[in-house]
Formats: structure tokens, C-alpha cells, sequence
């Protein structure tokens, strides 16, 4: 019985130990670039695109304000004259003429947007008041004009400045006389009556620009798309000059 016992205690105890089954490695990670099977490059960085280089700014020809008349026959029997001194033809589309009174307010006579034409070498651009409701003219010479002003009630008067700007937007000229607040220089004086305000012409050296509206113009009788007369001075300092 001894024996027995034993030999079943020695079978129990005798079970061998069960053998653990090895951890599985770790999968990997998955990654963005992993999704839908084989890996994929990262997208290349977009190369830096080349600084534009700045456009060049026109440089426009210097057009003169020529002769400037405020009042005629009428109130706004006016005319503003320019004139340009190079041997180039010259086009005035994206140019603007304007006029500022003496207390500073200023509006447009013509518009960048309704300014076209061109003005020949050594040649003369005239423009004037546009005509009334029933077709009668403001401006009544005989020389034609080359261009109105862009609204019907537009107008100049005197102790006003008047101003040419190029298309950039630069003073091209202007000229301002009897007590306007803006002048290159002096002021020149106001042209009375049916008379207009001229810049001077000089024989062998063409119209004076030295920068001083007294200077530079005189007041004569009006000489519109025409050579304007030279430099003519009377008692009281105003110069009156029939053309030559």
C-alpha cells in the first residue's frame, strides 16, 4: 500500500512544467505615409518663386501750359492752351487738367479718363468749355479747339491755378495768378476782360520756362493754336503785346 501511494504521489508530483510560447515582436508604428500599403515620399518642398522685378516708370515729355483765357464775351468764353516744346508727337491719353481756386478747393476741368488726342512736335493743343444745352458755345474764336472739358459746368476763373499732370501723376506744368495760393515761383497777373494770360516767347529760344509764373507770362490779347508774342512790359508792370 506504501508503494502504491508513492508511485501515485511521484506521478502527480512529476507533471511537467508547460513551456511559455515567445512574445510576438511589435509591429511597427503605422505612419500617414504608411496608409494603403507601401510607404510613400514625403511631398517636396515648392521652390521659391523669383522676386518680380518692378516695371519701370514712364517718363513723359514736359507739355506747357501755354495761354490761359478766363473770361471772353462771356463769363466762360475761356480757353486753356498747350504747347509742346519737343520734336516728338506726344499722347495725351491718361493726362488730366485741373484748377484750384484761391481757397484751396480744386476740381477737374478734364479727367484722366476723358483726356485723348495727341499733341504734334512744336505744336498746340486747345481745349475749352464744353458747348451749352442748346448747342451754342461757350468759347467763341475761331481757332478750333482740340478737346472740351469733361463736365458742362467745368470752368476757371481768376485768382485760380491751373495744373497739367501726366499720367504718373506728376505736375507737367501750371500756372497761377492773381491771388491763388498755388504758383511756381510768383504769381502772374490776372488777365482782364477778353484779354488771356501767355507765356512769352523768345526769338531763337522758344517759349520762356524759367519756373516764375510772373515771370514767364504776360497778359496779351488772346492768341489761341498761335505763336504767342514776346515779352512786352508797360507802366504798372503789366505787359499787354499784340501778337508778332
Amino acid at each position: 500500500l506504501n508503494l502504491v501511494s508513492q508511485v501515485k504521489i511521484e506521478e502527480i508530483t512529476s507533471v511537467p512544467t508547460p513551456t511559455p510560447t515567445p512574445a510576438s515582436p511589435a509591429e511597427p508604428a503605422t505612419t500617414s505615409s504608411d496608409v494603403g500599403g507601401e510607404g510613400v515620399a514625403p511631398s517636396p518642398a515648392p521652390s521659391p518663386q523669383p522676386t518680380p522685378s518692378p516695371q519701370p516708370v514712364p517718363i513723359y515729355a514736359k507739355i506747357l501750359i501755354s495761354e490761359v483765357q478766363v473770361e471772353g464775351e462771356t463769363a466762360k468764353d475761356e480757353f486753356v492752351e498747350l504747347y509742346n516744346p519737343t520734336n516728338q508727337t506726344v499722347d495725351l491719353a491718361g493726362w488730366s487738367l485741373k484748377r484750384k481756386t484761391s481757397t484751396g478747393s480744386d476740381a477737374n476741368l478734364v479727367s484722366s479718363l476723358a483726356f485723348s488726342g495727341t499733341i504734334g512736335a512744336s505744336g498746340y493743343f486747345l481745349i475749352v468749355p464744353q458747348q451749352n444745352n442748346d448747342g451754342t458755345p461757350n468759347y467763341k474764336r475761331s481757332a478750333t479747339p482740340d478737346l472740351f472739358y469733361s463736365g458742362k459746368t467745368y470752368s476757371i476763373a481768376q485768382d485760380n491755378t491751373v495744373f497739367l499732370y501726366n499720367p504718373n501723376g506728376e505736375i507737367s506744368d501750371k500756372v497761377g495768378f492773381g491771388t491763388a495760393k498755388d504758383f511756381d515761383g510768383a504769381l502772374a497777373f490776372n488777365p482782364p476782360g477778353s484779354l488771356s494770360l501767355s507765356r512769352k516767347f523768345l526769338v531763337n529760344e522758344g517759349y520762356q520756362s524759367t519756373g516764375n509764373n510772373l515771370q514767364d507770362f504776360q497778359v496779351v490779347i488772346p492768341t489761341p493754336r498761335a505763336l504767342n508774342p514776346g515779352p512786352v512790359v508797360l507802366a504798372g508792370g503789366l505787359s499787354v503785346a499784340t501778337p508778332p
